[in-house]
């Protein structure tokens, strides 16, 4: 392949199972992309790797883009036709030169993880535009595994009321921030009657050491709590959620 051109990484995650199975499903995925790319002339490398089979497309005639969406289609209908296997494709953005198909790789193996762990409906092709508030999420929970600093201390007291007596005052607040301070809408989410949350948010509004009227303070909470940020003992973090 030229070292500059245009190219798109293809990524497909095989089902689990056995690593027996996987290779199987690996060896005829890649056959079936080679038969493709020879009758329709298409410039590939492909290889599988673990529980995932790339391909790197770059640009011959043609639109770089929709021959990879062509590509993924096919595979998917290939795939579910002829193994009854259901697949899901992510592809990347375009990169310019051939030093960035690897960084385009990884964007496709991370929007593949994160696409399995989202309960709501997806494209059969995914993109990191599907995801992308999940892959930012998602790299933010890595990055908070090197920075101890950024436990949400200020809801110490929050979480110890809540394992000593059950209260669910961490989830009070969730359902607050995860509502826009709109408290009937939190209620309705907990399930509640809304004169019951206001009540449980006012005690814990007096438990949080934070400024909630601060919208600095208000996304920084969410995060918090959307990353699984809880103090655990003395300083330790608990990510999970």
């Amino acid at each position: 392949m030229p070292i500059s051109a245009e190219y798109i990484v293809v990524a497909v995650r095989l089902p689990e199972g056995s690593e027996a199975g996987r290779d199987l499903h690996a060896e005829r995925l890649l056959s079936l992309i080679t038969a493709y790319s020879s009758t329709y002339r298409l410039k590939t490398v492909q290889m599988a790797a673990g529980d995932a089979v790339h391909v790197l497309i770059t640009g011959g005639r043609g639109d770089v883009r929709v021959a990879a969406q062509r590509l993924a289609d096919y595979m998917i209908n290939a795939a579910d036709r002829s193994w009854s296997l259901p697949i899901r494709v992510a592809t990347s953005e375009p990169v310019q030169q051939l030093a960035d198909a690897p960084d385009a790789r990884r964007v496709t193996d991370q929007v593949l993880r994160v696409a399995a762990d989202l309960n709501r409906p997806l494209p059969d092709v995914v993109t990191l535009d599907d995801v992308q508030s999940a892959c930012v999420l998602d790299d933010l929970r890595s990055l908070a595994l090197e920075r101890s600093r950024w436990v949400a201390t200020k809801l110490r007291r929050l979480v110890e009321q809540d394992r000593a007596r059950d209260m669910g005052y961490v989830d009070i607040l969730r359902a607050y921030l995860d509502s826009g301070g709109n408290m009937r809408a939190a209620a309705t989410l907990l399930d509640i009657h809304p004169n019951t949350y206001r009540y449980r948010f006012q005690r814990v509004a007096a438990l949080i050491d934070s400024d909630l009227a601060d919208p600095d303070e208000r996304l920084v909470l969410s995060l918090q709590l959307r990353l699984g940020l809880l103090p655990v003992g003395e300083t330790f973090l608990e990510l999970g959620r």
